[in-house]
């Protein structure tokens, strides 16, 4: 008979389709065992929590321009910028920038591990590099072109002055790229090149000026056919302005003869005050005609503005006079230049004994270092060209620092109590996991209604457990 109990009971137990009402009741039942797997659980959590150290992510943006103000290049093709941020992100987190950034905090760090006694320091550069490789992450912000770049570390101004760092590092290092440095390279080296091997033809020329006899190099440069004829030139130009002057001076002085208030033309950038003393005359004169044409000759009105044309006249004459006293000393000037420009000729000519040779020499020279400078001019454009082609003027970035490095979030600080619930919400998973096998395991009848699922049979009544009480 209980044979047959258990083979139903079994049986039964493999057919009964358990419910939400069943899987509280099982809950009930086996809170015990519940509640032994999820209070070590979530106890085991809370612990790790409460010795979880906390670590900070400070973040920076940088917007990327596709294209450049400073290019002056047209008909650039549309800028794929899924390429453009993808690369932007590589260079970001890469080893270049790193040491970069290694290079500009490593004195910070050294400050940072005096004041703060809980950050741990590092022994050389090369361990700060990595430490700086760690926990840099850069990402695309959303579709823009605005890059973000990340750094986590357990200390907090750390992680701010790394972010900092590498933001700085990334954006030189992206126009240190930009700059073609092979190109710029090879046009520098051989503009040294030139520049020293014309020193050395000037300094040979110098030599030959030497062995000549000549004090130095304009002494020496002087002494050509090329510049005697110049001197000559410039000998019967100073001539001509001289006759010129002399001529101009004559003309006014007989002028004056004829006409005592007589004002000379004057050319640009003259004394025009004797234009201006000519005009108050003019008008003193017509002011007085007007006052004899109201008063007489004998009134104190007509008296004084005699009195102020004879000043305007006079201080006419005294302007004019200067004027031409000063081309008599202009003339005088001219007169010692044109002698000393005859001497420096007659000088000339005479040290021509034995200059064809030297001539020859120099004029080799000054030939070589003419076109050697033209081709260091040309270098200096091609360098110059490679420079604005590649927008590699330091002052100019197609990268924008967006904002200053902030502090965005505490992982373990801020989350310590999301991870609790999850703990305890894993455990109670696991309890009920637990008591459904407990369960399964059990072939007791605790109700009426699993005695007839399980039996099959109608139940007629039930005799409700009496605890016992004292007497």
């Amino acid at each position: 008979m209980n044979t047959e109990i258990n083979s139903k009971l079994s049986d039964a137990n493999s057919d009964t389709q358990i419910g939400l009402r069943d899987i509280i009741a099982i809950l009930i039942r086996r809170r015990y065992v519940v509640l032994g797997v999820v209070i070590p659980i979530v106890l085991m959590s809370l612990f790790g929590a409460m010795r979880s150290t906390d670590i900070a992510i400070a973040n920076a943006k940088v917007m990327i321009e596709g294209k450049s103000i400073a290019d002056p290049r047209f008909g650039r093709k549309t800028v794929d910028y899924d390429v453009m941020m993808s690369s932007a992100k590589q260079l970001a987190i890469s080893m270049p920038v790193a040491e970069l950034a290694a290079e500009v905090l490593w004195d910070s760090t050294l400050v940072l591990e005096q004041e703060d006694r809980e950050f741990i320091g590092f022994a050389n550069k090369k361990q700060l590099r990595i430490e700086l490789m760690g926990g840099v992450d850069a990402g695309q912000v959303g579709e823009s072109n605005v890059l973000e770049i990340e750094f986590t570390h357990l200390n907090t101004f750390f992680a701010l002055l790394a972010v900092d760092a590498i933001t700085d590092a990334y954006i030189n290092l992206n126009m240190k790229n930009q700059q073609n440095s092979h190109a710029l390279d090879y046009y520098t080296e051989q503009i040294t090149d030139l520049q020293t091997e014309i020193d050395s033809l000037m300094f040979m020329r110098a030599e030959i000026f030497t062995e000549a006899g000549y004090t130095n190099l304009n002494s020496n440069s002087t002494a050509g056919i090329g510049h005697i004829k110049s001197m000559e030139y410039k000998y019967y130009t100073t001539k001509s302005d001289r006759v010129g002057l002399e001529a101009r001076i004559r003309s006014i002085k007989a002028a004056i003869k004829k006409n005592e208030e007589f004002v000379p033309a004057l050319t640009l950038g003259e004394n025009q005050t004797i234009l201006g003393n000519r005009s108050a005359l003019d008008k003193a004169r017509i002011e007085l005609a007007e006052l004899r044409s109201s008063y007489t000759e004998e009134s104190v009105w007509v008296q004084r503005q005699i009195e102020l044309v004879s000043f305007a006249k006079e201080q006419l004459i005294i302007a004019r006079d200067a004027f031409v006293q000063d081309l008599e000393i202009e003339k005088a000037g001219i007169l010692e230049m044109e002698k000393s420009l005859e001497s420096a000729v007659a000088i000339q000519k005479a040290d021509l004994i034995g200059y064809p040779e030297v001539e020859r020499l120099v004029s080799s020279l000054n030939m070589r270092i003419d076109t050697q400078r033209d081709l260091l001019e040309t270098l200096q454009m091609k360098r110059g060209e490679v420079r604005l082609s590649a927008e590699s003027d330091l002052r100019i970035s197609n990268i924008t620092k967006l904002d200053k490095p902030t502090l965005t979030s505490n992982i373990a600080g801020g989350r310590k109590f999301i991870y609790v619930i999850l703990a305890g919400i894993l455990g109670l998973a696991l309890g009920l996991v637990a008591a459904m096998f407990v369960e399964n395991q059990d072939h007791r009848i605790y109700d009426s209604r699993q005695a007839v699922q399980m039996l099959g049979v109608p139940v007629l009544g039930t005799v409700s457990q009496i605890s016992k009480t004292k007497k």
